[in-house]
């Protein structure tokens, strides 16, 4: 990449942690460079912070962080492997941190177009009770994030083959639909993926059109 395609570059933050989403994700950003998309990649493992049942005589708190280093490093190596399949050059560091907090202010310090994280298939309940770490840093970046699904991974081996990305980009009047447009229409420019915009309307509740008045009801139209 030259200095000229470097300063195009948009920059993302990949949060790993060695799930089968996680390695979705850093597919799909392969998937992005192997567009011939100028990208820069900085690949974050966090790990949770030591819980008081993790450490004991048996297992002093040096040989679970020890333990944990082992395993970060096992993550970046399954991310690197993938990232370097298309030529990607990134860097990797880890921490131990609350994960959502933790990638979110390093997107912040880093100053990164976006965050590409993987969704983990949680129910339900489960997603109520405990929470999702990709819902999380969906509500708290001020960055765009891209959270890819396990099951929309394209398969490594078949990541330098031509497969266009399909962008859709919905729409509506506020603020927040207009960054998204801004940074759809960065992935498009850069990668030369097909870009199609959908703007759904609301449709009015039965006590709305009957009751409204007659300008809210000449806006909604």
């Amino acid at each position: 990449m030259t200095s000229n395609d470097q300063s195009k570059a948009l920059h993302f933050l990949l949060a790993a942690d060695g799930s089968a989403p996680s390695l979705a994700a850093a597919a799909w950003l392969a998937q992005l460079a192997g567009a011939n998309s100028p990208v820069a990649c900085t690949v974050m493992a966090v790990q949770h912070p030591l819980m008081a049942g993790e450490v004991s005589a048996i297992a002093p708190a040096r040989v679970t962080i020890e333990d944990r280093a082992q395993q970060a490093e096992q993550v970046l190596a399954q991310v690197s492997d993938i990232l370097q399949s298309v030529g990607l050059v990134h860097t990797t560091e880890t921490c131990m941190d609350d994960a959502a907090k933790a990638i979110v202010a390093r997107a912040e310090s880093l100053g990164v177009q976006a965050i590409v994280i993987g969704r983990r298939g949680q129910g339900a309940l489960r997603s109520a009770l405990l929470g999702s770490v990709s819902a999380e840093v969906v509500r708290s970046a001020s960055v765009a994030v891209i959270v890819v699904n396990a099951a929309a991974a394209v398969p490594v081996p078949h990541l330098a083959s031509s497969i266009p990305l399909r962008i859709l980009l919905a729409i509506d009047s506020s603020d927040n639909a207009l960054r998204a447009a801004d940074f759809a229409a960065r992935l498009v420019h850069n990668a030369a993926a097909a870009l199609h915009i959908l703007h759904v309307r609301p449709t009015l509740t039965l006590a709305e059109a009957l009751f409204s008045p007659r300008e809210r009801l000449l806006a909604h139209w």
